[in-house]
């Protein structure tokens, strides 16, 4: 009675729908954020563009007013009294160099400066055009700390923060320069002109706003000089130099929502800086980017789960099925252990594999039966093949005898006979060992020597392939097809070899003879038996269906003629202990 299956809900359908509506919705999430961001950076690249053009300006502006000290040093090049108060005898070079600089016109009036020169004695000149600047943080062995430094950058102007110089002249800055003989150029001094950094911070102002802050940051990224002296410019960090790349560029800072646009100046080591606020937005952004981590743990704790959940209910089942059905490659029909109690199309697939599992596994058992039986039906009409054939030729022998009179040789003959059928008629005894089967031979060979006493036999058998196991009465047709066709039923004088080895875990049983050979065109493996065969080759066909069912095609009959006169006849099968 054929078993009926249990109806199933189509319903699984729904399930991928919900599974692709939240897949959908992450993605949207994600790409909702991913606009969010695109949007966010088109900003700030806008901004930081602009910002680079302002900066530029502040940086122009910045020179133009550097440009005062720049004028005043080039003229101490060309002015003779300077040489001669570096260069001239002690005395009142002091007072020469009030006296020059006194009736000098500086290049911007607003624009406070002191000038220090020192000779290469060590001492020391000053003039400063405003009592506000006038400073003595350069006394003691300020030329012999500065002067290779100096030297080393060439003769150029070498700008310097004041707080490098004292800790006191934070409010400073500092343009040294080496000074050279017009005529010989050789350093005849070193100057050294002192600017007040209000002087310059007033024209910075101007470009600062309430959302954004101009300032000069150093090579480490501290503050050098700001719109605001307000600021506290003790180690104020303006400046990530981590975030810093090339001579300018950008970057934003959310923890303090801030955009910063940087730019290297060509007359200092310093960087122009814009500090640009951000919008309230973006503040708004920063708590959102605050929160990334959170919501990004959130996003794979959920994708994790959907994708587990699909796994469970489509992956994994379908997986398993699949494997069962690998597995029956290797006619393992063994059930899977399947989820069959779901009422969707995946428990309605199981059921129906099971089922299907269950007859292929009958109907092959029914299989192997039939080929089984099929074999041993195969074997025991060989052997009924056999036996009468090799009877009939026995017999014959014992008539011969006993028609010549000698009893005592057909009493042997029978002997042998009653030997040989004690083996080959029990049903019990299938494979001989190789021992045993040459003793069978041997009593076979002892009938024929009572016929026929023209023929010689040698046997060479390996020690270490009698106990080998092997199918009975295989070696015997071998050597009758040699006696019977080979000889001529002893018409012909001639030898025969066997030969039993064991050769790399095979066994190889070879039988030759000195006789007419095989006719041209003889094939023991034809597949019809025709008159040829009927005549001359009955036991070796016998001999080669036998290997076939026992071993496969591997260890099948081989013949072969000898040059001359002869043939040799072999096989080989894999060795078994008996």
């Amino acid at each position: 009675m054929k078993e009926k299956t249990a109806p199933y809900k189509t319903h699984f359908y729904r399930k991928i729908l919900i599974w692709l509506f939240l897949g959908v919705f992450f993605l949207m999430l994600l790409v909702s954020f991913g606009t969010f961001y695109v949007y966010f950076r088109y900003y700030v690249n806008g901004l930081a563009d602009s910002a680079l053009q302002s900066t530029a300006y502040v940086r122009a502006d910045l020179n133009t007013q550097l440009e005062n000290v720049t004028l005043l040093t080039d003229n101490m090049y060309l002015e003779t009294e300077i040489q001669e108060i570096l260069t001239g005898p002690q005395g009142n070079n002091q007072a020469r160099m009030q006296r020059y600089y006194s009736g000098q016109i500086a290049p911007n009036p607003y624009f406070m400066y002191q000038i220090d020169l020192f000779d290469l004695q060590g001492n020391r000149y000053i003039y400063a055009n405003s009592a506000t600047i006038a400073h003595s943080f350069l006394a003691g062995s300020f030329a012999d700390e500065w002067g290779p430094r100096v030297e080393q950058a060439g003769g150029r102007i070498l700008w310097v923060d004041g707080r490098e110089i004292s800790p006191g002249a934070s409010h400073l800055l500092f343009a040294l320069r080496l000074i050279k003989n017009t005529h010989s150029n050789q350093p005849v001094g070193m100057a050294v002109v002192s600017v007040m950094k209000r002087s310059i911070s007033g024209n910075l102002s101007l470009y600062a706003t309430d959302t954004t802050q101009i300032s000069l940051a150093g090579p480490d990224g501290t503050l050098v000089l700001a719109e605001d002296l307000r600021r506290d410019p003790e180690q104020m960090q303006v400046l990530d130099m981590d975030l810093v790349s090339g001579e300018e560029g950008y970057y934003t800072s959310l923890a303090s929502s801030t955009l910063v646009v940087y730019l290297l100046d060509e007359a200092t080591p310093w960087y122009v800086v814009q500090t640009i606020r951000l919008p309230t937005f973006f503040m708004f952004l920063q708590q959102v980017l605050g929160a990334m981590p959170v919501l990004f743990v959130l996003v794979l704790v959920l994708a994790g789960l959907f994708v587990w959940s699909l796994y469970r209910a489509l992956s994994r089942p379908i997986l398993t099925l699949v494997e069962s059905m690998r597995s029956l490659e290797s006619l393992d029909f063994t059930p899977p252990q399947l989820d069959v109690a779901r009422d969707d199309e995946i428990g309605y697939l199981n059921r129906g594999y099971l089922l299907m599992l269950g007859e292929m596994k009958r109907l092959f058992e029914n299989l192997v039966q039939e080929q089984n039986a099929k074999k041993n039906y195969e074997l025991e009409a060989l052997r009924a093949q056999i036996n009468p054939h090799f009877l009939y030729n026995t017999l014959t022998v014992v008539r011969f005898l006993i028609d010549m009179g000698q009893n005592q040789s057909a009493s042997q003959v029978l002997i042998s006979l009653i030997k040989l059928l004690k083996i080959n008629l029990d049903p019990k005894r299938e494979m001989l060992t190789v021992e045993e089967e040459m003793e069978y031979l041997r009593n076979y060979l002892s009938i024929q020597k009572h016929r026929y006493d023209n023929f010689e036999v040698k046997c060479s058998v390996d020690p270490g392939a009698m106990p080998c196991a092997i199918p009975r009465l295989l070696i015997q047709p071998l050597v009758e097809n040699s006696l019977f066709h080979g000889l001529k039923n002893g018409a012909l004088h001639g030898r025969i070899a066997i030969q039993v080895r064991r050769e790399d875990g095979r066994l190889r049983v070879q039988v030759q003879d000195s006789g007419a050979g095989f006719p041209p065109g003889f094939d023991v493996r034809a597949a019809r038996v025709n008159a040829q065969r009927s005549s001359a080759s009955i036991g070796l066909h016998n001999v080669n269906e036998r290997l076939r069912l026992y071993y496969g095609p591997d260890s099948q009959l081989h013949t072969e003629n000898l040059p001359g006169t002869g043939c040799r006849v072999w096989f080989t099968i894999p060795v078994e202990e008996g």
